[in-house]
């Protein structure tokens, strides 16, 4: 059984960044307290350098790409990411080719969501 009142071993994902440009995961760990203040920051920034890997704790394996029952990536803040060690596949719909995004653009806090609305925008319409 779980004993809260021992340390608990911390496990990891290695990824790899298949791009070429570095990649920015604004991770959601709550607010904690930092050198005895609270830090109202509810997120941890993990840089992964462009074709490089990094070992991130395997609590946000789903955060970064969520895996359905067969092994296929169906969601997730970086789906394109690659856990090293495990054959996976992108499901068609995350498939989209993004226009170039500069590195300093990850920076502005709403970089995400013009990513998002980029690939919206380029997603073939189901509108006739």
């Amino acid at each position: 059984m779980h004993d809260p009142t021992k340390p608990q071993e911390q496990t990891f994902t290695t990824w790899r960044n298949p791009l070429d440009r570095d990649v920015n995961l604004d991770l959601y760990v709550g607010s904690h307290i930092v050198n005895g203040k609270t830090n109202h920051s509810p997120f941890h920034r993990y840089t992964v350098r462009a074709g490089e890997t990094k070992q991130i704790p395997s609590e946000f394996d789903d955060a970064i790409a969520k895996l359905n029952e067969n092994g296929v990536v169906v969601s997730g803040k970086a789906p394109f990411m690659q856990r090293v060690g495990v054959d996976t596949e992108v499901h068609p719909s995350l498939a989209v080719e993004l226009p170039a995004v500069s590195a300093a653009d990850d920076d502005k806090p709403d970089a995400a969501a013009q990513r998002a609305a980029i690939a919206r925008r380029a997603a073939p319409s189901t509108k006739q």
